[in-house]
């Protein structure tokens, strides 16, 4: 199934049709059992959707190929306008150009291009979240402080040094990570001298 859904837009349509509805009100009117069965689609596609962490057009060598990856979005963006969805695109690009994978050429040019192609602030913003819930949560002792946080900022900082030569917008997304994980070291270094404190 996932591997349809990687190479037929039209079948990740589903699901995202499924999660957001159309922008056009329909006039027929909706019974218990609809609501009940639209309900229910909606948990299973939002679950997909939520561990949902591929890039369509990807190869068996982890290697994207870029054209049909361009017109597997050309086509999500078409049929999102057809079905009344075209302000969920942001939310779907996004996840999808978050989910590249963090290899030794991270950000790839591919990526960067396709950053700088679509110039939208809230596609930026929805990878700037992927990138960051990607490090999900972390168990810590009470005393580490924000140590986790600062690994992440150096390997964020790698990055940022490579997109700055192949896209200024893909630099900003990665800055604005930095800086959300330089709060929270902060925080983390405050709560573990309290807790020294403490002890």
């Amino acid at each position: 199934f996932r591997k349809a859904i990687n190479t037929k837009p039209e079948l990740l349509m589903e699901i995202i049709s499924a999660i957001f509805q159309s922008e056009v009100e329909s006039e027929e009117p909706i019974t218990e059992e609809k609501r009940v069965n639209r309900e229910f689609m909606w948990h299973i596609a939002h679950n997909f959707w939520y561990n949902y962490h591929d890039v369509p057009c990807s190869n068996a060598d982890g290697s994207i190929d870029g054209t049909k990856l361009r017109e597997y979005l050309r086509r999500i963006d078409e049929i999102a306008k057809e079905r009344h969805r075209e302000y969920a695109l942001p939310f779907v690009i996004g996840k999808i150009l978050g989910n590249f994978p963090e290899d030794e050429d991270y950000p790839s040019q591919l990526l960067c291009d396709l950053v700088e192609e679509y110039k939208n602030d809230a596609i930026d913003g929805e990878i700037g979240c992927v990138i960051h819930n990607r490090r999900g949560f972390s168990t810590r002792s009470p005393f580490d402080g924000g140590n986790i946080e600062r690994n992440h900022i150096e390997t964020l900082q790698r990055y940022r040094e490579r997109a700055v030569l192949r896209s200024p917008r893909f630099a900003k997304i990665l800055d604005a990570t930095i800086r959300s994980f330089e709060r929270s070291a902060r925080q983390n270094d405050y709560e573990g001298q309290m807790n020294n404190f403490d002890y």
